[in-house]
């Protein structure tokens, strides 16, 4: 996300937008396939699988997309996401690398898009190769994507946690976060998906 981000006097207001906007979206992506138990007891590894969704919309928020190129930035997110749990077999290094990849793929797809590749704008519903189909067949719920749209980041003034994390670095983001005004003051959390 701070690759896609420019230079300028609102960078950190910015950053912080793009980071709520990227969580809430891979959230709600991990929702959609199911939930973090469902999608993930499928062999899915939701970091690699939701993660690139979410870079994306961090990307697309940060470069300034309009909401035809954020769709075609999550669009082509979607054509190359993915990531298997299969490393538990053997301990191979594949998870440390999905996280990584997600990122890569989230802001090459908003360059693209912003340059005017498009990407399926139906990239969850699609009924051949859509995500919801391909990676939460049965058990999608397709509402997740939308339902309560900025409350769902906070609960309690605390966000709402997707699992157990003990890395530095995203605690100390959710920290940032969190001691962003919320809602009730109209600053970001709502301004943040209407630009």
């Amino acid at each position: 996300m701070l690759a896609s981000l420019e230079d300028g006097a609102d960078a950190g207001r910015r950053v912080l937008e793009a980071m709520i906007v990227g969580y809430d979206v891979a959230l709600r992506v991990l929702e959609a396939a199911g939930g973090y138990r469902a999608h993930n007891g499928q062999g899915w590894h939701s970091t690699g699988t939701c993660g690139s969704f979410g870079a994306a919309a961090a990307a697309a928020r940060a470069l300034g997309l309009d909401a035809e190129r954020t769709a075609w930035a999550l669009g082509l997110a979607g054509s190359f996401t993915g990531g298997t749990w299969a490393f538990l077999d053997d301990g191979s290094m594949s998870k440390r690398y999905h996280p990584g990849r997600a990122a890569e793929t989230g802001v090459l797809a908003a360059a693209l898009a912003r340059a005017g590749f498009t990407g399926p704008t139906r990239v969850f519903e699609a009924e051949w190769g859509g995500f919801l189909k391909t990676y939460a067949a049965g058990r999608a719920r397709p509402a997740a994507l939308t339902d309560a749209l900025v409350p769902a980041i906070r609960k309690g003034g605390k966000l709402t946690p997707t699992a157990v994390n003990n890395q530095l670095t995203v605690m100390k983001a959710i920290g940032a976060i969190e001691a962003a005004p919320d809602s009730s003051e109209g600053v970001l959390w709502t301004n943040a998906y209407n630009k």
